[in-house]
């Protein structure tokens, strides 16, 4: 019996990160696929957090009138 069922993933990605592939028969689904269990381990790349993007007001221009007025 030919094999019809699969695992589809990004080679170029994902090839190293699957480590065991197995068929099983039986089960009943009115046709004639086998379940296709795949055992996959991924390392995943933390992402850095952004410093300092906290836009900083500038407090000192508030001791001018008209700034302060436009700010009120």
């Amino acid at each position: 019996m030919d094999q019809i069922d699969h695992i589809a993933i990004a080679i170029a990605k994902f090839r190293r990160s699957i480590t065991d592939t197995r068929t099983y028969r039986g089960a009943d689904i009115g046709g004639d696929h086998n379940l296709v269990i795949a055992k996959i381990k991924l390392k995943l790349c933390r992402l850095a957090k952004p410093i300092g993007t906290r836009e900083k007001y500038h407090v000192s221009k508030l001791r001018n009138p008209e700034v302060r007025k436009e700010f009120v």
